[in-house]
């Protein structure tokens, strides 16, 4: 899974790289501590219209809408990877930027990431335009 994950990240980031007009910047402070939860598949669309895969994540309605993605980093400062923002949950605390959430495909993975990386991350948000 995690060859899949980061073969997903590796061409979105030249995806990425191909655009011409392509800017990234970052917005908000450029670190931010967030709470971090892991969901599965519930056989719904996210809200950005498609199923969910690995290498989303949910987050605030004005990223979906901004495409965004997100560079995420454990509290020692190690990069975990980058995901795309495709989905919103109906946590409040999602909706607010509080929280995150991190897309699994299944729960076993869901509690492998909380071992592995904890239950908050540092966030740098990347608005990709292009």
């Amino acid at each position: 899974m995690k060859k899949r994950n980061s073969l997903l990240i590796t061409a979105l980031l030249i995806s990425l790289l191909l655009c011409t007009t392509a800017q990234a910047k970052t917005t908000g402070p450029e670190l931010q501590l967030v709470r971090c939860t892991c969901y599965i598949a519930t056989g719904n669309v996210t809200a950005s219209g498609v199923y969910p895969y690995e290498g989303i994540v949910a987050s605030t309605g004005e990223h979906l809408a901004n495409g965004d993605i997100v560079a995420l980093y454990t509290r020692d400062m190690d990069f975990i990877g980058y995901f795309e923002c495709r989905d919103t949950g109906g946590d409040e605390r999602i909706q607010d930027g509080t929280r995150i959430d991190i897309y699994r495909d299944s729960i076993e993975q869901a509690y492998e990431w909380v071992g592995e990386y904890g239950d908050f991350v540092y966030v740098e948000w990347v608005e990709a335009k292009g």
